[in-house]
């Protein structure tokens, strides 16, 4: 076993056409950063493990830019980012492939004061065996990326939005995950997330909201398509009854018009 790379403390590091596989360690099994700014371009981290946590990639307090990678194969999720003392931490993840990791796709969590942001754009969240985006107290942008065929036993299999995470996602596909839990495509818990032009399609909770479950939240949707879900309770949309609010437009398109099982009441157009 071989423990994987470590930036700490102002570090300004670049992976370029590099391949990081095999290592072990308790946090960041391929690679471990702290307070840095690390850009990794046309790279792949695959195979390694993480006893704790971040079987690829670990991240803490840092500015971390992901182009034209692979993030796959690895134990203990493919990337985790938590925030705790920087304002400025930021994760950007561009034309890459995050799939096939045990443990979460992206795991991205903030602290009382301060989370990350987090850019997805034109990526795969794909085939991880934990929630494709778990996300606590960040500011998320996912703009024509996909996300499918995760699966949790708990809540949210393709996305969980927790914690105060605000959100938009537009022109994305979320579809094939599954869930023990209430979401199974997307489970939303005092946040708020906005879907504009986008697909929920495909996804299983073995217990409410196959589409989206929004418990102690509220969402937003235009211009998108939620249908083919399924759930012992609101198949495509759940809102509960700790729901704050829920805006869907005349512009979607619901398999199901009966999906909202308690809580608010929502027109489906």
């Amino acid at each position: 076993m071989t423990k994987g790379a470590a930036c700490r403390l102002s570090s300004r590091p670049w992976v370029i056409d590099s391949t990081i596989s095999g290592n072990t360690g308790d946090r960041g099994g391929g690679l471990f950063a702290q307070s840095s700014t690390i850009d990794i371009l046309d790279s792949t981290l695959s195979g390694n493990t993480a006893r704790i946590i971040g079987g690829g990639l670990r991240l803490e307090d840092s500015v971390v830019t992901i182009t034209n990678s692979v993030i796959s194969g690895n134990a203990g999720g493919g990337l985790s980012h938590e925030v705790g003392g920087d304002p400025y931490a930021t994760l950007a993840i561009t034309e890459s492939v995050i799939s096939g990791n045990d443990g979460s796709g992206v795991s991205a969590h903030g602290s009382e004061y301060y989370g990350p942001i987090v850019t997805i754009t034109e990526s795969t969240i794909s085939g991880n065996h934990g929630r494709g985006l778990s996300l606590g107290g960040v500011i998320l942008t996912v703009t024509n990326s996909t996300i499918s065929g995760n699966t949790t036993n708990v809540g949210g299999g393709g996305v969980s939005a927790a914690g105060g995470t605000f959100g938009t996602i537009v022109n994305t596909t979320i579809s094939g995950n599954s869930a023990g839990k209430n979401g199974g495509g997307v489970s939303i818990s005092d946040s708020q997330l906005t879907f504009d032009k986008s697909t929920i399609t495909g996804n299983t909770s073995a217990a409410k909201g196959g589409g989206v479950d929004i418990d102690g939240g509220d969402v937003r949707l235009s211009h998108t398509l939620v249908s083919g879900n399924t759930a012992v309770e609101g198949p495509e949309l759940r809102v509960s009854s700790d729901a704050y609010d829920a805006g869907v437009d005349a512009h979607n398109l619901f398999g199901d018009r009966k999906s909202v099982v308690e809580g608010q009441s929502v027109d489906l157009g």
